[in-house]
């Protein structure tokens, strides 16, 4: 293939010379545009059930024991001799009526009652945190390249 010579057109897919200077450009040429983009990455948050927690109030028996005083009576007989006492008038040797005690004791009793132990408080506190997310975003590059190959202008 011949080299082309400065100023001179070779035909199709030749070579030509080199291109006009800026300032032989025509006045009525818009200049172009490219628009670039990006994608954004958006972050949120949402809430989402985690687990679920159900309370419950039980009762638990024990046995205890208490050491309870008790108290009863008992029947004392205290006995004089007498030997200057005169007899009681109509009183007769052996024939006296029984006399009846009734002797009392207590006995543990045992009864429980409910009262109020103590108070318990639920409450739901947010802890705060942060977690690292990430993702891919794309984002256009606008390259410019010089080509070795002149542009053919018609004259």
């Amino acid at each position: 293939m011949s080299q082309p010579t400065s100023g001179s057109s070779t035909g199709a897919g030749g070579r030509a010379g080199p291109p006009a200077p800026p300032s032989s450009r025509p006045e009525s040429a818009s200049p172009r545009e490219l628009v670039r983009s990006e994608e954004v990455l958006r972050t949120g948050t949402r809430w989402v059930g985690t687990e679920r927690i159900t309370v419950r109030r039980r009762t638990v028996t024990e046995t205890r024991q208490v050491e309870v005083t008790l108290q009863r009576e008992e029947l004392v007989i205290t006995r004089e001799a007498l030997d200057d006492v005169p007899p009681a008038p109509g009183a007769t040797p052996g024939a006296s009526s029984p006399l009846v005690v009734v002797l009392l004791q207590e006995v543990p009793v045992v009864s429980t009652e409910v009262r109020p132990y103590e108070r318990v408080t639920l409450t739901v506190d947010l802890v705060p945190g942060t977690e690292a997310v990430s993702a891919s975003v794309r984002s256009e590059q606008i390259v410019g390249e010089r080509l070795d190959t002149p542009v053919v202008r018609p004259d």
